[in-house]
């Protein structure tokens, strides 16, 4: 993951991140699956979009 550098000069603080893997994601799901392991439980919320 990279931060955005323009933004984090801008404004003081890093913004959005960007993956510059491909198999970024595909590479952290078991660590991902393991962190939510370790919860007692907890509350999944998925938002979508509407769009016009």
């Amino acid at each position: 993951m990279r931060w955005n550098p323009t933004a984090a000069e801008k404004y003081g603080y890093a913004s959005h991140q960007y993956a510059t893997d491909i198999g970024w994601a595909t590479k952290q799901v078991k660590q991902i699956y393991n962190l939510y392991s370790l919860l007692d439980s907890y509350k999944l919320t998925i938002e979508v979009p509407k769009y016009k």
